[in-house]
């Protein structure tokens, strides 16, 4: 069954800004996880786990989806007033390989 449901209210920051603040909060600011376990748990281990073989990380004849941040300032800026806010501390983004975001 296929559904789609669609209200009236404003989307949850996290939808755009869970990646973020994994980088940020979790693997930076609260030291739960290295930026390394923070970095696979969004990229690699995910697209393994749906059974994309292509993707996740990088490696020759993958396709090259990039984004390149700074660790020092990646973090959530969404609120629920302005849940789309773009994220700080993401400089490029790289789809397919090529470049849809510039200083993003």
């Amino acid at each position: 069954m296929d559904v789609i449901l669609k209200g009236d209210g404003v989307a949850h920051p996290g939808g755009f800004g869970a990646m973020p603040r994994l980088l940020g909060h979790f693997g930076r600011d609260a030291g739960w996880l290295s930026m390394a376990t923070a970095i696979e748990k969004i990229t690699s281990r995910p697209a393994r786990r749906i059974g994309i073989a292509d993707r996740g990380l990088v490696a020759p004849g993958w396709h090259a989806d990039l984004v390149l941040f700074d660790p020092e300032a990646v973090a959530e800026r969404g609120t629920y007033a302005r849940p789309d806010r773009k994220p700080a501390g993401i400089e490029h983004v790289f789809l397919n390989g090529q470049h849809v975001v510039d200083r993003g």
